[in-house]
């Protein structure tokens, strides 16, 4: 094998373990995103304001839009 084959080869590596890591970010915040979601409605649902606000300010800070509860 030679250098430039070897470079490629870990070039794509990277490449690969970069978007791997991406992904994974992306559907942990996406989980968060929608485990604060469901607890501000079971809190509502349940007539719990103050927890409610608490699950809709996590919301608005891992969506970066405002809540409303």
């Amino acid at each position: 094998m030679t250098e430039i084959e070897e470079n490629m080869i870990y070039e794509d590596r990277d490449r690969l373990l970069r978007a791997l890591r991406t992904n994974a970010e992306d559907v942990t915040r996406q989980l968060e995103t929608d485990e604060a979601a469901r607890g501000c409605a079971e809190a509502l649902l349940a007539g719990d304001l103050d927890l409610a606000r608490l699950h809709a300010g996590r919301y608005a800070a891992l969506t970066r839009e405002p809540a409303i509860a």
